[in-house]
């Protein structure tokens, strides 16, 4: 009787283990499970960590040339719009401190904001053809079927493309961050000029995500039409630009949080502010590309309308071959760790400030 029993339990022990086996096979041949399997494993293929490291920076190293075209047009205004306030702003730049030196630094930028221009756009020039070459590579490397792409125009016309290119997302970005900010400042302007009750504030806060969340929407539905090499299909490009938008909807909620947590000390904000800007680019940078790998995935025609049999059935062989090597798993187990980096860092600020208090 008693080796009857333990048969018995190791039968079913067996069944069990097969049928859960059973069952995780199924559901990783359904179409959105298996279709994020090879998203991830693209994702990891095409070198996405080591692209979005390249496209932040590129990014990091524009914010230089971006700071010395804002004291060139600030120069441009003060010497040729407005001259009466150059001396308000040389007072304001002492009141601030920080050193004689600096301090004539930056009115050595404003009075000679004609050099500090030309340098400002060549650099500029020079951070656009990186930052757009390896974000364009990265993306078609993402939406092709053959391997890491390189980008084969000529010299001339990559620079006018890149540069038209980075244009449209300069403008695209700065009117989604804007209209974040500003349907942020009114909501509760609106709330107090219609006299409704205090519960809807919070319901008016959905507003700003949802402005963000289209703004992001027509910008990535614009860069994925203006960088891949061949045309992606309209709906597959719709959806994918939505994914992202929510994405980049909530990393801007995130960053700006994060930001002021960083600013609420006086040690944390001298090197807080930015790190929570290349923290946020990098994770931008990730996004776009996860999002080029879930349209580089996808099955227009039956991905979301059939469940996907065994390969022996003449199923497609993308969504049932298994993973190549570990990279899928690498690639989740990154996520993870950049999540709880965030988590922590969070955390620790937090315990800083509430040290601080003490």
């Amino acid at each position: 009787m008693t080796a009857t029993a333990h048969a018995s339990d190791r039968i079913l022990t067996t069944s069990k283990r097969a049928a859960g086996q059973g069952a995780a096979q199924q559901l990783l041949r359904r179409p959105v499970v298996a279709h994020l399997q090879q998203t991830l494993a693209r994702y990891g293929d095409r070198l996405g960590n080591q692209f979005a490291a390249a496209i932040t920076y590129f990014l990091v190293l524009a914010l230089i040339p971006i700071l010395m075209f804002a004291f060139s047009a600030l120069g441009f205004f003060l010497e040729v719009v407005r001259p009466d306030l150059m001396g308000v702003v040389s007072d304001q730049i002492e009141s601030v401190g920080g050193g004689d030196q600096i301090v004539d630094m930056l009115q050595q930028f404003l009075s000679g904001w004609r050099g500090v221009g030309i340098v400002a756009i060549l650099s500029a020039l020079y951070t656009a053809q990186g930052f757009m070459g390896n974000l364009k590579d990265a993306v078609r490397s993402q939406l092709s079927d053959e391997g890491v792409q390189k980008d084969q125009d000529g010299f001339v016309p990559r620079v006018v493309n890149n540069t038209l290119t980075l244009l449209v997302v300069l403008v695209g970005a700065g009117l989604a961050v804007s209209l974040t900010i500003v349907s942020s400042s009114l909501r509760s302007v609106i709330v107090r000029w219609l006299e409704l009750p205090g519960w809807m504030d919070p319901v008016f806060q959905l507003v700003p995500l949802l402005v963000s969340v289209g703004t992001f929407w027509v910008l990535l539905f614009v860069v994925f039409t203006l960088l891949p090499s061949e045309s992606i299909e309209s709906r597959t490009k719709a959806k994918g630009a939505l994914i992202g938008a929510i994405a980049l909807a909530l990393i801007v909620r995130f960053a700006t949080l994060l930001i002021d947590m960083f600013s609420g000390s006086p040690t944390a904000a001298l090197f807080g502010p930015v790190i929570a800007i290349m923290l946020s680019l990098n994770i931008v940078a990730r996004i776009i590309l996860m999002v080029a790998a879930w349209m580089g995935t996808a099955d227009d025609h039956s991905m979301f309308q059939q469940v996907v049999t065994a390969a022996d059935s003449g199923a497609d062989p993308r969504l049932t071959a298994p993973p190549h090597g570990d990279t899928t798993a690498e690639t989740a187990m990154t996520f993870v760790a950049a999540a709880g980096l965030i988590a922590l860092t969070i955390v620790g600020f937090n315990r800083f400030q509430q040290r601080d208090g003490d």
